[in-house]
């Protein structure tokens, strides 16, 4: 068995004891002024956290989103952010355990 089985077998046993499929923490950073939350809304049901950021190298202002989604729904995210966005920064990480009543 190769390492990448090795991988698959584990996300497998993890997806048979959790019941459901991992969740997507999706953290986007922009430069824009108005980032698009009401599409996020309205397209996919979710809503996000928007925090004040600023650039480390030139010191310009930005907006954190951070935004946690089902699995199925990071495709449609993308799309949404680079659609408003082509400039953002996208990092997408696994989010094995979500508490709180809106997930």
């Amino acid at each position: 068995m190769g390492i990448s089985d090795y991988f698959y077998c584990s996300q497998v046993v993890d997806l048979i004891l959790t019941e459901k499929p991992f969740a997507k923490v999706v953290h986007v950073v922009t430069s824009k002024e108005k980032p698009s939350e009401s599409t996020l809304l309205m397209t996919l049901g979710r809503t996000a956290t928007v925090l004040s950021a600023r650039g480390l190298y030139f010191g310009d202002k930005r907006k954190l989103l951070m935004i946690v989604v089902d699995s199925s729904q990071i495709s449609r995210l993308r799309d949404i952010v680079h659609l408003h966005d082509r400039d953002t920064f996208m990092i997408v990480t696994d989010a094995r355990e979500i508490l709180g009543k809106e997930f």
